[in-house]
């Protein structure tokens, strides 16, 4: 009989997220109490600072009035903020949980973040060193190298191709002045010798 009711109790309570650290328990229960009979109104704090911790939980008697406040509350603003309704899978936690979730997250956020930089230094210093007379090239200096030198072979395979385009462009244009001016010449010729023609004289 008691996990019977423990089991309907979880189902009849509902986490409300994304809670202003201003928001009352009173607010909370004035807002959920038009779906029904509430039984508890919890707002957890933090067990350090004790402040709220930006949830908190409605429980209703009824499991269709816990239903139908979830539903409707979805996205209801209170107290300036948005709130998310669910069917809430834990109840209260008891200051030793709180204690352990707090000292979690405190490690979690001064494990020091691995920058991009502090990557690249780690793999330049991994990476085996080749020595090649007084100079040591790491194999990334030397991948470096090649694509620089792939790159410059591009481009200056691409110059060349420029250039032999441009110089076709001008072979083509010189020969096209060279055919003009033969025809103007040849043109010129024929009038001069139609010009220098006796003409048949009347008898």
């Amino acid at each position: 009989m008691g996990s019977r009711e423990r089991h309907d109790r979880r189902h009849a309570s509902l986490l409300v997220r994304n809670l202003k650290y201003e928001t009352s328990p009173e607010q909370l229960r004035s807002a959920f109490s038009k779906f029904g009979e509430i039984r508890d109104v919890y707002l957890p704090l933090d067990y350090y600072t004790r402040k709220p911790r930006g949830f908190g939980f409605v429980e209703f008697f009824s499991h269709s009035d816990a239903d139908e406040a979830m539903r409707e509350m979805f996205g209801y603003e209170l107290d300036g903020n948005k709130i998310e309704v669910f069917v809430a899978k834990h109840g209260r936690s008891d200051p030793f949980q709180m204690v352990s979730q707090g000292a979690e997250s405190r490690r979690s956020s001064r494990k020091p973040r691995r920058t991009e930089a502090m990557i690249r230094t780690q793999t330049e210093e991994q990476a085996p060193a080749v020595t090649c007379g007084k100079t040591e090239l790491t194999t990334l200096q030397r991948n470096r190298e090649r694509r620089r030198r792939r790159s410059r072979d591009r481009s200056y395979s691409r110059d060349r191709r420029r250039r032999s385009l441009s110089y076709d462009r001008r072979r083509r244009r010189s020969i096209s002045r060279s055919r003009e001016r033969y025809r103007s010449r040849e043109r010129d010729r024929r009038v001069s010798r139609s010009m220098e023609r006796p003409s048949p004289r009347c008898v």
